[in-house]
């Protein structure tokens, strides 16, 4: 973000982190009781408008050039938080009491097998793709800036 958005500080990211992190806090207390309680939405309908909203945050955020628009797309994926606990409410009440242990058991295995994998995979996609990043041209500018400057 420093190199990417003019007059961005290291301040401006600790800012940032906080108001994600009240973000994040705001949607899972207050934003997902609310339209679960109130809306009685069902929580397959839930994890439905959740990968939709992260999906549009994940596909956005690479192509905004405007600070203002990074932090709306980063909004609108701070929703993902909430698929966890989603899913382990749909989970719940597809198995019996007495399987509920055994079905979180199974699902933190997943889970951390998922991280093994998809870490290394996503880098290497990452090393791969990096020549095609939209905003390529700015960042090159950017760092030839801070590297020679005037």
């Amino acid at each position: 973000m420093l190199k990417v958005f003019e007059g961005f500080r290291p301040a401006n990211y600790a800012y940032f982190s906080v108001a994600m992190n009240v973000g994040n806090s705001l949607f899972l207390f207050i934003f997902m009781p609310l339209v679960s309680g109130k809306l009685k939405l069902k929580d397959s309908t839930l994890l439905i408008i959740i990968s939709i909203c992260e999906t549009f945050s994940n596909l956005l955020a690479p192509f905004v050039t405007n600070l203002w628009l990074f932090y709306g797309t980063q909004f609108l994926g701070m929703i993902g938080y909430c698929k966890y606990s989603t899913t382990r409410s749909l989970l719940s009440k597809c198995v019996g009491d007495d399987e509920i242990g055994k079905i979180f058991a199974v699902q933190s295995i997943l889970i951390a097998i998922v991280y093994l994998i998809s870490i290394p995979v996503v880098k290497h996609l990452y090393i791969v793709t990096i020549g095609t990043f939209p905003g390529k041209s700015r960042v090159i500018k950017l760092y030839q800036s801070h590297l020679h400057p005037k």
